[in-house]
């Protein structure tokens, strides 16, 4: 199984609202603009969204990658934006993992020194057995009402 660059963010309509139903990020879900930063993001060389088929070719994972440059020091690293694998896929089919692949080969192909993952606190994902190192935690507050 291979995650493959997506060019057509149509395809991913479905399997973005499976993952901002599952997780319920802040400041909602609006698919449109979802697809309109991606593009541009893609476009202008700044990321990639990947995508894993299952045997059937219905998209059962995504992934989405930013590169930016180090702000303390010379480097450039990749931040992960969004990874999501449908609950029937997870565990079995190793589209997780050619997910982690394509985006580390993605940053290894710009120059990225680093890859860093977001973790929801509820996810059973174990980043450490992939070769990651817990570095710090991420803490929110919403400055707003959403909606």
């Amino acid at each position: 199984m291979n995650a493959l660059p997506c060019w057509d963010f149509g395809e991913i309509e479905q399997i973005c609202e499976e993952f901002y139903n599952e997780t319920k990020p802040l400041g909602g879900f609006n698919f449109a603009h979802l697809q309109r930063s991606w593009e541009e993001i893609v476009i202008g060389g700044h990321g990639q969204v990947f995508v894993v088929y299952d045997e059937d070719d219905e998209v059962v994972g995504v992934a989405g990658i930013l590169l930016a440059p180090g702000l303390y020091a010379d480097f450039w690293y990749c931040q992960e934006a969004m990874l999501y694998v449908t609950l029937r896929c997870r565990g079995r089919t190793w589209a997780g993992a050619a997910l982690y692949r394509a985006m580390e080969n993605w940053a290894r192909s710009k120059g990225a020194e680093f890859l860093t993952m977001v973790e929801d606190p509820k996810s059973p994902v174990n980043y450490g057995r992939h070769g990651y190192v817990l570095v710090e935690r991420n803490w929110v507050k919403p400055l707003r009402k959403a909606g």
